[in-house]
């Protein structure tokens, strides 16, 4: 079935037939780590090919994009999006997705060699962009411990452990595919299918038995029970397992490891899984197998221990962090005993995560560095301090949560500067307040200074804020203030861009 659509296009139509209400091109553009330029730049190919299955594309100016339809158009529209084959739409990826998909390129094939040409063509740019975005890919391989190794006329191919291959890839599934998909175990026959994941991503994707490994979990009472305390990639883990054996690869664990953990009583637990996990890759899990699943059993019952912290909250290390932030956010920080025990708790499961080769995924990342830039940087050199300290590289998404944990000390204590905000909707409309209560529940730190009409305000008038939020498309900015347009129940996608202007 030929479509004459790009791969960028089918999921942007794929995401507008998830909601129920217009969004602006920024939040449709924010969802699939795309430029607002990039959407609107695809909408007439979008709009003409939704007339032919007899649904229309809406656009109104400071309200957004939406779909229009009777239930049997928009069916035909899924219908022919469930036929449609990853190579049958021209692939268009966003620089984050050909970085993602030459990261999967790359450990899947690893510890083989790709040519540049083969690389190449699976980004669909030429040999000069190809080469731009390796420097992006050698950089996310270094974060997790794995070397780029190039030899000209032969390729490129990663270098590292089977341990950390398996941890990247484990670590790319958590980035790419949403946390309720996970949850769910991919449920359905072509669960890769998620609006919002890019056509080469799906290739690998589909390689991938999330749903079966998610079955081996339910059905055995112990992986169950870690899984639903916390760790809903616990199946994500087993599906690269066995996608790693099906490719020939083993792990290599040394004899002293491999002696340790046989001698657990979770070695009996990792059996069974083995067995299962056998079944399902068509070759027998050796002791090496098995132990590895030992070892990641073994932290999940680490992390959900019910226990005191380790880590005291007078260490050194503790104490390091805390002078960091006192002396670069707010003194204040320093007498927080709340900040103190959410550090010392967090530095003590971060061991236990490095101990046992736990991934770890920090999905509020980008938006939490978004919202407080000042304390995320103070974060990372907490970050870096601690890595130091125990002698190991702290990844960005630890960076995050420390940002998290700092950011909600200082709006726990009032110690951050309060925002002031004017909202601003049409004369003689009643939801300028529904409005307002909705902005008041969703951002406590937030002063609304004064509730104003649109039609009333003169030309040179000056406004005592940090922001206007507007029911109406006013432009950009107003008197030197700036201008975030929302709908007047102040809908999610809206709730982020005021979050990320604040």
């Amino acid at each position: 079935m030929a479509i004459n659509l790009t791969s960028r296009q089918v999921r942007t139509i794929e995401c507008m037939l998830e909601q129920n209400e217009p969004r602006t091109l920024a939040a449709i553009a924010d969802e699939l780590r795309l430029s607002p330029r990039m959407v609107r730049s695809d909408l007439d190919g979008i709009e003409r090919f939704l007339a032919d299955h007899g649904v229309v594309l809406l656009r109104r100016r400071g309200v957004g994009v939406w779909l229009e339809g009777d239930s049997g158009a928009l069916a035909s529209v899924r219908k022919s999006f469930a036929a449609l084959g990853d190579d049958e739409a021209l692939r268009v990826f966003s620089p984050e997705d050909r970085a993602r998909l030459g990261v999967f390129s790359l450990l899947a094939a690893a510890p083989e060699w790709l040519t540049v040409e083969t690389m190449r063509r699976r980004l669909e740019v030429s040999v000069t962009s190809a080469r731009r975005d390796l420097a992006r890919i050698e950089e996310w391989l270094e974060e997790r411990g794995l070397f780029l190794a190039r030899q000209p006329g032969v390729g490129m191919k990663v270098v590292g452990t089977e341990t950390a291959i398996r941890r990247s890839l484990i670590k790319l599934l958590l980035e790419v595919v949403p946390a309720q998909t996970l949850s769910d175990g991919g449920a359905g026959l072509e669960w890769w299918r998620v609006a919002g994941i890019s056509a080469g991503i799906r290739d690998f994707l589909r390689q991938i038995p999330l749903p079966e490994c998610h079955a081996i979990v339910e059905a055995n009472d112990a992986l169950r029970f870690q899984s639903r305390e916390g760790h809903p990639w616990l199946a994500a883990d087993l599906a690269v397992t066995v996608f790693r054996i099906r490719n020939g690869r083993t792990l290599d664990l040394d004899t002293g490891t491999l002696r340790s953990l046989r001698d657990h009583p979770v070695w009996e637990t990792a059996e069974l899984t083995g067995a299962a996990l056998g079944a399902l890759s068509g070759a027998s899990l050796d002791e090496q197998e098995i132990a590895g699943i030992t070892q990641h059993l073994l932290g999940l019952v680490e992390l959900g221990a019910d226990r005191v912290t380790d880590l005291p909250q007078d260490d050194p290390l503790i104490g390091a962090a805390i002078e960091i932030a006192a002396s670069e956010l707010h003194p204040g920080l320093g007498e927080d005993v709340e900040l103190r025990r959410s550090l010392a708790d967090h530095v003590d499961r971060l061991r236990v995560r490095l101990k046992y080769g736990l991934p770890v995924h920090n999905p509020l990342l980008r938006e939490v560095g978004e919202r407080y830039p000042d304390v995320h940087e103070v974060a990372k050199r907490i970050a870096r301090l601690i890595g130091d300290r125990i002698g190991s590289t702290v990844s960005e998404d630890e960076a995050g949560f420390v940002t998290m944990y700092l950011s909600g000390a200082l709006e726990r204590l009032r110690l951050r500067p309060r925002s002031r905000a004017v909202v601003m909707c049409p004369a003689g409309v009643a939801t300028a307040w529904i409005l307002v209560s909705r902005i008041q529940a969703e951002f406590p730190e937030l002063d609304l200074v004064e509730v104003v009409s649109a039609g009333s305000i003169a030309d040179d008038a000056e406004f005592e804020a940090d922001l206007i939020i507007s029911t109406v498309d006013i432009g950009p900015e107003l008197s030197g203030v700036p201008v975030v347009v929302v709908g007047a129940l102040l809908p999610e996608d809206d709730i982020r861009r005021v979050a990320r202007r604040l």
